[in-house]
């Protein structure tokens, strides 16, 4: 018997490469790419407004109420009662829908007039409230 070594040749094996861990590793690479990329603070478009004669700031314009920290109400320098405070308000609204109404509540009012006072100035039909506060650049502890 005549014997050759094709007769002895194991099989051939289909070799693959599974790209499932490669795919895997790619995500992570891009992850900590994006994770450890600094990106420039964008300093925007710079604008320079047009001068007027006739323009306002917003304060000129908007309702400015005070709350002492007796927790009296004053508009213009004039002392109001809330309901007072609240004809106002509905009067302003009614003459311009989108008016600004500020509220500067003294920081040892209680919150509890100056919430009675939003809920007020809601009900009269404000739709621009905000809250006046200065600005201090850094957090308090207490």
């Amino acid at each position: 018997m005549n014997y050759s070594f094709s007769d002895y040749r194991k099989p051939a094996v289909k070799v693959e490469i599974s790209i499932a861990p490669l795919i895997d590793i790619m995500f992570l690479l891009v992850i900590f790419f994006m994770v450890t990329t600094i990106f420039p603070d964008s300093q925007g478009v710079t604008v320079n407004k047009p001068e007027m004669d006739s323009a306002n700031s917003m304060e000129d314009t908007a309702l400015t109420i005070l709350i002492t920290e007796n927790n009296e109400y004053f508009i213009s320098d004039k002392m109001v009662n809330l309901d007072e405070a609240y004809d106002i308000v509905r009067l302003t609204v009614s003459q311009n829908r989108t008016a600004l109404v500020i509220v500067e509540a003294d920081k040892n009012s209680k919150v509890e007039t100056l919430t009675n006072a939003l809920d007020k100035f809601k009900k009269a039909g404000a739709i621009s409230l905000a809250i006046a506060a200065t600005k201090t650049g850094k957090l308090k502890d207490q």
